[in-house]
């Protein structure tokens, strides 16, 4: 019988009724405390205790199980009962401990209709917006009878390390509203008690892990510090981590005296216009955009402000888009230009398929918003976004951009959106990042400025790329 790290006995201290999040860096020994727990599980509450194991493939199951026969070999001998074709192991009380992959809905139809006491999610960091949902629905599953009249409580642990694929999704529904081992009632109305860890708190690991740990991570120190210390506020890697700073570039609505929401005069030379990403499945993003062509307090000639943004995202997950039609998205652009004062024009990203013979841009004209397609360089995009934002944080006099406290969205993952390990010049784009691309449309728009005081002046072009827009004096 294995025993457990001190780490491990005070995760299963944890009362049964509380949903276990452990959460943390890498080697602290999470699996192995999940199937000591699913054990004691089953020996306390025999018949009525079903434990249900997940991961994302079956192949990334196998080592687990075999891990998991030879210690209930080693308690039960030939009294345990191993069905590795369905991957159920019954120990001598009736109790079963089930391991299944989650991967598809296929694999979530096998689970539909059935009843578990303990559901455990390993390498919940990795999976991806529909995995996580299907964890989610699994919460439905978890029924094993009248505790009082000889049930089994019922509960779900989760298992993750800083870094994956739902990074964002566990910071956003997890880290940000939990303190390490208190209790807390999170939105989807469930106890839970959150237990980091790291390698520290694992006495059986090599002295040299640590090593191991950076040459893992590929040098990249960000996902180090994750790894090693459980950091879940990390860049790993970030395209724009090192030239932003929330203490210097995020605006309030003092800062912007001529919003609607101040009523004082805009000043000439401000232009207001659109930027959006368009996105069903994935989210559509837009932004309220401010093109400073005069200097204005601390704004230099040619600086951007995103003044408030619009998002199709799932509030609970910024990944995944909630299937807005054109109209809606729309409208709700309508409203933010109403809100902030910016015209109904600017740039989008089109898209045709919409409807036959149509386009986004087509679809948007319907609702007064007048949009061309953005500059598609997307290397040098990024270059304008890292030079502007790398003005403002240096306070140096050159255009500069600034982003609202409104733009939530932008705060929550353009700091984080990582670079691409094969091409540095462009970022990753299996990760969240339509408030990036939309960010970029927006600083390569060309504002077209008339002359007012000389009818007769030729149109100046400010911007990186893409043709000029009308004027929006």
């Amino acid at each position: 019988m294995l025993t457990a790290s001190p780490w491990q006995a005070s995760v299963m201290k944890a009362p049964e009724s509380l949903n276990i999040a452990m959460f943390g860096g890498r080697g602290a020994g999470r699996t192995t405390c999940a199937l000591l727990m699913a054990t004691t599980h089953a020996e306390q509450y025999g018949k009525n205790a079903r434990v249900l194991f997940v991961r994302q493939t079956l192949r990334s199951l196998r080592e687990v199980e075999d891990n998991f026969q030879m210690m209930l070999t080693g308690i039960y001998g030939a009294a345990l009962r191993v069905n590795r074709q369905d991957h159920v192991f019954t120990v001598p009380n009736g109790a079963t401990i089930e391991f299944g992959p989650l991967s598809d809905v296929e694999d979530m139809a096998k689970l539909q209709g059935r009843s578990f006491s303990l559901i455990i999610a390993d390498e919940y960091g990795n999976f991806n917006p529909t995995q996580i949902k299907f964890i989610d629905q699994l919460r439905a599953n978890l029924r094993a009878g009248d505790l009082e009249k000889g049930g089994a409580p019922t509960r779900m642990i989760l298992l993750a390390n800083p870094g994956g694929r739902a990074h964002q999704s566990i910071v956003s529904r997890f880290i940000t509203k939990m303190q390490p081992k208190a209790v807390h009632i999170l939105d989807d109305g469930l106890k839970w008690i959150l237990f980091p860890g790291n390698y520290t708190d694992n006495p059986n690991l090599p002295t040299n892990y640590d090593q191991s740990l950076f040459a893992s991570a590929a040098k990249d120190r960000e996902l180090f510090r994750a790894w090693a210390q459980g950091a879940w506020n990390i860049a790993r890697g970030a395209m724009f981590a090192d030239c932003i700073d929330e203490s210097i570039q995020m605006v309030v609505d003092q800062d912007l005296p001529w919003m609607p929401s101040r009523d004082e005069p805009r000043p000439r030379g401000i232009y207001g216009y659109v930027s959006c990403d368009w996105g069903q499945s994935s989210p559509a993003v837009a932004f309220a955009c401010w093109k400073i062509l005069s200097p204005y307090g601390k704004f230099p000639r040619g600086s951007l402000i995103l003044a408030d943004e619009v998002s199709s995202a799932d509030p609970e997950d910024l990944s995944v888009g909630m299937n807005w039609s054109v109209g809606r998205l729309a409208e709700n652009i309508v409203d933010m230009c109403v809100r902030t004062g910016v015209a109904q024009l600017g740039t989008i990203d089109d898209a045709r398929g919409l409807q036959p013979d149509d386009t986004l841009i087509k679809g948007m004209a319907r609702y007064q918003l007048t949009f061309q397609r953005p500059m598609k360089n997307r290397r040098s995009g990024w270059a304008a976004m890292r030079e502007m934002l790398y003005n403002s944080q240096m306070k140096n006099g050159k255009p500069g951009m600034w982003v609202h406290q409104r733009c939530t969205g932008w705060w929550a993952t353009v700091p984080l959106v990582p670079r691409d390990q094969a091409h540095p010049e462009d970022i990753d784009t299996k990760t969240v990042d339509h408030w990036a691309d939309t960010t970029r449309y927006a600083a390569t728009y060309e504002v077209a400025e008339v002359r007012f005081n000389n009818p007769h002046a030729t149109v100046k072009k400010y911007g990186v790329g893409g043709p000029g827009a009308p004027s929006m004096g």
